[in-house]
């Protein structure tokens, strides 16, 4: 029997918690499924992503866990933090 969808007709709001999530591989080429709300990062690192108004950003030192981010891509140049998940 499929689980039932109490939120099921109910705006989403920024807060929310995101409905799906992926493992992604970082590249310099291709945008990502969809814009973020949060990234996972099993491994400490840096995180190289491009913003939603376009820029290329190097985030220092994230350490592993949740970050709430809003990104179209996550770059393979400066990337190092490693075993990414993206939550949309």
């Amino acid at each position: 029997m499929p689980a039932i969808n109490q939120f099921k007709g109910q705006a989403r709001t920024p807060g929310d918690p995101a409905p799906d999530a992926t493992t992604i591989t970082p590249s310099d080429t291709t945008d990502l499924e969809a814009v973020t709300t949060a990234v996972h990062l099993s491994e400490p690192g840096d995180l190289s992503v491009i913003t939603l108004s376009g820029q290329v950003r190097l985030l220092e030192g994230l350490g592993a866990g949740w970050h709430p981010l809003r990104v179209s891509r996550i770059r393979a140049t400066g990337t190092t933090a490693s075993r990414i998940v993206i939550a949309w």
